[in-house]
């Protein structure tokens, strides 16, 4: 659509993308903080001044983060540049970053994408244990037929941008069109 990113977030839309963007020099807890950023409530006066309220809402943040980190088994490299950290740890870090937005819907592009099988059911394990506990959706974009069997409870397919099938994952592996478009017949 042509809203723009903050009002998507304000939506309660969380995203990941296939390509990973994290910034530079910045660590995980600083990438949860971004993701976060809209639910620290000061303004900029009490900000400049540095009211109580101010030096309050940025512990609880950074607690809140760390939280996050914790679940995703981030902790030990909390601290760490993002960028500089393995893939693995890089596509929770931007997971977590979603996450800390506390999305309605999480959409997720390509999670699995460049990761080993068993690191990538580890990533997509915890992040629905997480969604489960909050009530997050989660909507997961994937070419990996046996993750998105195992994890997902409805299935929709696009070949050539047009919807061919929507059912449930083992109707949708029967499916003589998904079939040809995706498992080469």
């Amino acid at each position: 659509t042509s809203l723009s990113v903050r009002r998507r977030v304000a939506a309660g839309l969380g995203r990941t993308f296939q390509n990973l963007s994290l910034h530079e020099g910045m660590t995980p807890i600083d990438h949860v903080l971004v993701g976060a950023h809209r639910h620290v409530r000061y303004n900029t006066f009490a900000e400049m001044v540095r009211w109580p309220t101010v030096a309050r809402a940025e512990r609880e943040a950074v607690a809140m983060a760390l939280d996050l980190l914790e679940l995703l088994g981030l902790t030990e490299v909390a601290r760490e540049r993002a960028d500089l950290l393995p893939y693995g740890l890089q596509k929770r870090v931007d997971v977590a970053r979603a996450l800390a937005s506390r999305p309605r819907i999480l959409m997720l592009d390509e999670p699995a994408a460049g990761l080993p099988h068993d690191e990538a059911d580890a990533l997509i394990d915890r992040v629905l244990t997480l969604t489960r506990s909050t009530g997050t959706s989660v909507m997961i974009i994937e070419h990996n037929v046996e993750l998105v069997s195992r994890v997902c409870d409805q299935v929709r397919v696009l070949d050539a941008g047009q919807l061919i099938a929507d059912a449930r994952p083992a109707e949708i592996l029967q499916d003589e069109r998904v079939v040809e478009a995706y498992l080469g017949g």
